[in-house]
């Protein structure tokens, strides 16, 4: 007699819908901590300007005391001065400590409202470096191809671009590279970051916090009328890369490469770095030139995602099979 024995199979999973597998956007991440609460956010960003506030008061005192102890500090610093002079190696580093001072502060106001430091950086609680090199050389090898273009057309109309260069060339530069990064990062955290994930713990559309922060930071540049619409225009973009790339890598690239070219070019003698009246031409090609970056950055990072994810998902949608 045979008997006959049923192979049993393991119930097949169903399939995992590729919303599912996506995480929060980079505005709702404060909304997905476990321990979310309404007030919350607001503890964060009051407590991040306290702490902005305290850290200029130890940087005034010391600079106090430094002009106490050498008063001939005070004419090189500029205190009196009614405009900043960038040139000035002193007014420069002062002007920098300022705005770096945002990086900790926004870092001190996310650990006051129970929220890991890391989710200021992107939905990976990180910073992810593949995107931040990739949007450093978009934004190098479309800037570098602007500049390029104008010396040659300045070049044929007989304008003379040979640069020209003076006592501090060197100083500026070095502080381009080194420091001028940071102080692009620290108002990303600053008027991106901390503004676009307190309002987007509320409020669900991210246009809130791209739009709401926009006239404080123009109001930061005091340009002519093209000039800060130029700035708008950034504001608008880095807002938006912020948002549709998850995170401050590639805002922060596109920050850095404007403002360490500006500011080296500028010691170069090819730019003014204290020139508050922008041309209009000017404007037009500084909105362009951020425009096609934008665009760039958001197809490359689009087609990383799709590259990365579609394993993922295969994978995850798969049926089991078992052999009998």
């Amino acid at each position: 007699m045979t008997i006959s024995t049923a192979t049993s199979h393991p119930p097949t999973p169903a399939p995992v819908p590729p919303s599912a597998l996506r995480r929060p956007d980079y505005h709702r991440l404060a909304r997905a901590e476990a321990n979310h609460r309404w007030w919350r956010p607001l503890v964060t960003l009051l407590t991040a300007t306290a702490a902005y506030l305290a850290l200029m008061l130890v940087l005034l005192t010391g600079l106090a005391a430094a002009v106490l102890v050498n008063p001939q500090l005070e004419a090189s610093l500029g205190l009196l001065d009614e405009q900043t002079d960038l040139y000035n190696p002193y007014q420069f580093l002062a002007l920098m400590s300022t705005l770096l001072a945002l990086i900790p502060a926004v870092m001190i106001g996310v650990a006051a409202g129970r929220r890991p430091v890391g989710t200021l950086l992107s939905v990976a609680g990180r910073l992810r470096t593949g995107l931040l090199v990739r949007s450093l050389a978009i934004c190098l090898g479309v800037y570098v191809t602007v500049h390029l273009v104008f010396l040659t057309v300045g070049g044929a109309a007989g304008e003379p671009i040979a640069p020209s260069w003076h006592p501090h060339s060197g100083w500026l530069i070095a502080g381009a590279l080194l420091i001028v990064p940071l102080q692009a990062a620290a108002e990303e955290f600053a008027f991106r970051a901390l503004p676009m994930q307190v309002l987007g713990a509320w409020l669900r559309n991210p246009w809130w916090g791209i739009l709401l922060p926009l006239p404080l930071f123009v109001v930061g540049h005091p340009y002519n009328p093209p000039g800060m619409i130029g700035v708008a225009g950034f504001a608008l973009a880095a807002g938006v890369l912020v948002w549709r790339t998850g995170g401050l890598e590639a805002a922060i690239a596109l920050h850095a490469v404007n403002n360490s070219l500006g500011f080296v070019f500028g010691a170069i003698g090819w730019g003014d770095l204290n020139a508050t009246d922008v041309t209009t031409l000017d404007a037009a090609v500084s909105l362009a030139t951020v425009a096609v970056c934008t665009a760039l950055i958001l197809w490359v990072d689009r087609k990383s995602r799709t590259r990365i994810a579609s394993p993922d998902i295969a994978t995850a949608t798969a049926p089991t099979s078992t052999q009998s």
